[in-house]
């Protein structure tokens, strides 16, 4: 119950122990929830950091009142996480920054940048791309459908792929899910060997290849303004690492999520983080794929749920109820 906090089972285990029997030593605490002594130790240990236990003259420790220990700690909690929340942000401008600067530096190729303007030369050099892959290819795909012509296409490119021992991992949208044609050919990759995960949300489109060459849009998540191959080493090692995290927490194409222990589903989550992000409710239903009318039956969904009025208060809620954590807000 506790975990969101920091808190172990063991740990809040030997917290409650220590309400129901005040002034207990470490040595009753572990025989009382059934660990070694060792690890009673480390419960105390970890509970008076908190500042939700305190030592006592006699050798034993007292258990600060829950409702004032654990409230004060969810505040703490709550302004590490809005700190962490302006950091990441920062970040993210940091990002879009350079990815402007580099989109606006030239039309040409250098070292580190090509850009790449028009349909015809963008799907020329995907297949460039994609074929010159000897390990592994990673991608971001915030589509709800794949066009049959791009399936047809697409399907001997990644026959030769595997052909070349090429590994191959996908995240598509959630909504791609209503889509049979769509959800048959990314069955038939999974079935070829490749790996297939979906997410209610994708930051852009992405394409990255052997962890040394990335494509990604210049200005929109559909390349109509033209793309950037980027070559560059920090770029390409930071846009890894965005696709890990999302890899992460994305889930199987077959597989449906299952509603958390806050009885808190993955879209009414996003819905949160992309509230905490300042997007409205058309924006929001944007980056999901679903329409305005959804988002905001699920907006009104929460706001009641939480017993908020608005919807920065909604986001002071889930924060200290513990259903948006630091990871949610990257």
């Amino acid at each position: 119950m506790l975990e969101s906090l920091g808190i172990d089972k063991n740990i809040e285990s030997v917290y409650v122990a220590l309400l129901q029997n005040p002034g207990a030593s470490v040595r009753v605490l572990a025989e009382s929830v059934g660990i070694d002594e060792s690890e009673s130790t480390e419960a105390v240990n970890v509970l008076t950091g908190l500042s939700l236990v305190a030592p006592r003259a006699d050798g034993g420790y007292a258990a600060i009142d829950p409702e004032v220990g654990l409230s004060s700690l969810l505040t703490d909690q709550s302004h590490e996480l809005l700190q962490r929340q302006r950091e990441i942000e920062q970040t993210r401008l940091g990002v879009a920054t350079l990815l402007a600067n580099i989109g606006g530096a030239g039309h040409g190729r250098d070292s580190d940048t090509e850009r790449v303007i028009g349909r015809e030369a963008i799907g020329r050099r995907l297949r460039e791309l994609e074929q010159s892959c000897v390990e592994e290819m990673l991608s971001f795909n915030p589509q709800s459908s794949i066009p049959p012509e791009h399936i047809e296409e697409s399907r001997p490119l990644f026959e030769d792929s595997l052909e070349r021992g090429v590994r191959t991992r996908m995240v598509f949208l959630e909504s791609i899910r209503r889509d049979r044609p769509s959800v048959e050919y990314l069955d038939w990759i999974g079935a070829e060997g490749g790996l297939v995960r979906v997410t209610p949300s994708l930051p852009v489109r992405l394409l990255i290849v052997d962890r040394s060459v990335a494509f990604v849009p210049i200005s929109d998540r559909h390349c109509s303004g033209g793309a950037l191959v980027v070559k560059g080493e920090t770029l390409v090692t930071a846009m890894v690492a965005l696709f890990h995290d999302v890899w992460r927490s994305a889930v199987p194409l077959g597989r449906k999520r299952k509603r958390d222990d806050n009885d808190l589903s993955d879209q009414e989550r996003h819905v949160l983080q992309m509230w905490s992000r300042g997007l409205t409710d058309d924006a929001v239903a944007r980056q999901l794929h679903v329409s305005p009318r959804t988002v905001r039956r699920i907006s009104a969904d929460l706001l009641e749920r939480l017993g908020a009025q608005s919807r920065f208060q909604a986001g002071a809620l889930a924060i200290a109820r513990g259903w948006l954590l630091a990871h949610d807000l990257v």
